[in-house]
């Protein structure tokens, strides 16, 4: 295959790709409101705005990968990924490889120690991919193990309780929104409500905020409430949207 139909092949593939499994509107939201759940306080808009561009291309290049190691339930549950066919996963491959040395590479250009923190993550879920990639309940957690890794290193790479919580509180939130896409029954109500409080307690940190844990109370128990008496024990985007949003609210009181 010549070059300029190399280019012409992965171009098609990215674009179809990004079609069919990377919305960029949705996941720019997405990626807007995982830099809300890192915040420790109001930033100057150019950190937020650098803290944006690693959490959205993290999100595409981990998008990929995850892609990638789900071929086995994928091409069971999703056969319309043709790009998991035995005939195209060697192309497939060979493109997030490329894309994933690029993005590490941007990222070895902007700041050592976070290429350094993504690539071990990326090593460390591709052999727990490796290992379980035939056992659908691991798989739909070794995912979720990229997000309180990508807020610890948007905050700094701090080891204070406060980030280390939120980096809990953003696995919770993701763990809780897999919940309720995946259980969409009543009698799984009171699992929920538990998830959400846990959810509240790790982001808002009310023990710490003096006067201020009345706040945090009032948006733990509006969680609940939501999940308890409104049709939010549905809706799987409810725990990435509300607590990301009242966690802005928080700071923005605490001034």
């Amino acid at each position: 295959m010549a070059i300029s139909e190399k280019f012409k092949y992965y171009s098609g593939m990215l674009i179809q790709y990004i079609t069919t499994r990377f919305g960029i509107l949705k996941f720019a939201g997405f990626a807007v409101l995982l830099c809300f759940l890192g915040l420790t306080k109001i930033p100057e808009w150019r950190i937020f705005v650098e803290n944006f561009i690693v959490i959205f291309a993290s999100l595409f290049a981990f998008r990929l990968l995850d892609d990638v190691w789900s071929f086995y339930l994928d091409r069971i549950h999703h056969p319309a990924r043709t790009y998991l066919l035995p005939q195209n996963i060697r192309k497939f491959i060979f493109f997030v490889g490329l894309v994933i040395l690029v993005y590490l590479l941007g990222l070895f250009c902007f700041l050592r120690f976070l290429a350094i923190t993504i690539l071990i993550l990326f090593l460390v879920s591709t052999v727990f991919y490796a290992v379980f990639f035939k056992v659908k309940s691991i798989m739909k957690i070794i995912p979720l193990v990229k997000y309180p890794v990508l807020i610890w290193c948007i905050s700094g790479f701090s080891v204070g309780t406060e980030v280390l919580l939120l980096c809990a509180g953003a696995f919770f939130v993701m763990l809780t929104s897999d919940y309720i896409d995946g259980n969409k029954s009543t009698n799984t109500l009171n699992y929920k409500i538990l998830l959400i409080l846990i959810t509240g307690i790790l982001i808002f940190q009310p023990w710490t905020k003096g006067l201020g844990q009345i706040t945090d109370v009032v948006f733990i128990s509006i969680t609940v409430l939501l999940i308890a008496f409104t049709s939010m024990d549905e809706q799987a985007n409810f725990p990435v949207i509300v607590f990301p949003v009242l966690h802005i609210f928080d700071l923005i009181i605490s001034l």
